[in-house]
């Protein structure tokens, strides 16, 4: 499919005073997890690796497993949507959010490919790659590094809004805009929470909640 990316960071659009009515929760009841035979969480399919996601006090607790970068992804899929959550690293780690997102048949896996808003402490959150297939499409820059550094929560809980109208695809962090780009590679797809392959990693989700859009 035929695209086009236009970047625009530091731009200057606000974030719409969206009411919560409207809004659905896409966190699962507290005390679901994994069993033994994996089973997953309701309205959620694992892919890819081994990492654990379980449900702590309202919080899906991502830990990263031995190989590969594991996907938390929503059953549903979803196209023009607002998708509101926060996200907390209990130990850092690389991680991201996967939207419209899809998978494919690989030897040893089912790989996930497809839009990230990344999340990587404060140095590239809320940016967009597309994993397992372009890369980045909103690449680190200085000036999107100081406003990071500027706007991020170390050691806290920070909110990330997602906004996708048609090619539209925008972003904020704790509701500063970050990004704003044209792409209409993918028009549909999951949710995916991410535990990147690394030495270590434990990430916190809560309050997942979209809106769709006509």
């Amino acid at each position: 499919m035929k695209h086009s990316i236009t970047i625009i960071i530091l731009c200057l659009f606000t974030l719409p005073a969206f009411a919560e009515d409207g809004f659905l929760s896409l966190t699962p009841p507290t005390g679901t997890a994994w069993t033994e035979n994996e089973k997953p969480l309701a309205g959620w399919v694992k892919h890819g690796g081994e990492a654990t996601f379980v449900v702590e006090d309202g919080d899906i607790v991502g830990t990263r497993g031995p190989s590969y970068s594991t996907f938390l992804c929503t059953e549903k899929l979803y196209k023009n949507f607002i998708f509101k959550f926060e996200v907390k690293f209990d130990i850092l780690a690389n991680s991201g959010m996967q939207f419209r997102s899809e998978t494919r048949e690989k030897p040893d896996q089912l790989q996930v490919f497809g839009y990230q808003c990344e999340i990587d402490d404060d140095k590239d959150t809320c940016l967009i790659f597309d994993e397992s297939r372009r890369g980045w499409l909103t690449p680190p820059d200085e000036g999107t590094k100081a406003l990071l550094d500027r706007v991020y929560k170390k050691g806290e809980w920070n909110e990330i809004t997602i906004r996708c109208d048609g090619p539209s695809i925008q972003t904020w962090l704790n509701g500063e805009a970050i990004v704003d780009i044209t792409d209409d590679e993918t028009a549909e797809g999951f949710f995916g929470l991410q535990m990147h392959t690394g030495p270590q990693g434990k990430v916190r989700w809560r309050n997942l909640r979209v809106k769709e859009l006509p």
